[in-house]
C-alpha cells in the first residue's frame, strides 16, 4: 500500500498556498526543518531499543506529513507510531520497523526534493 502512495498531493499544498499566501514558504520550511528532527528522534529512539521515545515523534510526523499533503511519509511514521505502541503495550520487538525506519531519511529527502520543486514551479 505505502509503495502505491504519492509523495506528495499538491491538492493539499495548493490549497495551504490559497490559504497561507506570502507564509507559504516559511510553512514549508519549518515542516522539512521539524520533519528532519523528528526522523532524527526515530531513528536515535529505534537504535536505543525503546519504543516509548519513538511513538511521539513518529505521531507528531505522521500528523504534519499528512497535512502538508506528504501522503507516504505519513503512512510510513503511521506505521512506525502503531507498531511502536503495540511494542510498548505488550513488550514486543520493534525489528519489525527496521526498514521502515532506514527508509525515512530518503523519503524525507524524496518529499524536500518535491515540495522545492512545487514551491519553484508556483513561484514562476
Amino acid at each position: 500500500m505505502t509503495a502505491l502512495l504519492p509523495v506528495l498531493d499538491t491538492e493539499i499544498l495548493e490549497d495551504i498556498k490559497k490559504t497561507m499566501a506570502s507564509k507559504f514558504d516559511e510553512i514549508v520550511n519549518y515542516y522539512l526543518e521539524d520533519a528532519g528532527e523528528y526522523v532524527f528522534s526515530i531513528k536515535e529512539g529505534y537504535d536505543d531499543n525503546s519504543a516509548a521515545a519513538i511513538i511521539h515523534p513518529a505521531h507528531t510526523l505522521k500528523s504534519s506529513s499528512s497535512q502538508m499533503g506528504a501522503m507516504k511519509l505519513s503512512e510510513i511514521a503511521r506505521k512506525i507510531e502503531e507498531t511502536s505502541r503495540e511494542s510498548k503495550e505488550d513488550g514486543s520487538s520493534i525489528d519489525s520497523i527496521k526498514e521502515l525506519v532506514l527508509s525515512l531519511p530518503d523519503e524525507l529527502a524524496a518529499v524536500n526534493d518535491a515540495m522545492k520543486a512545487f514551491t519553484k514551479e508556483q513561484g514562476e
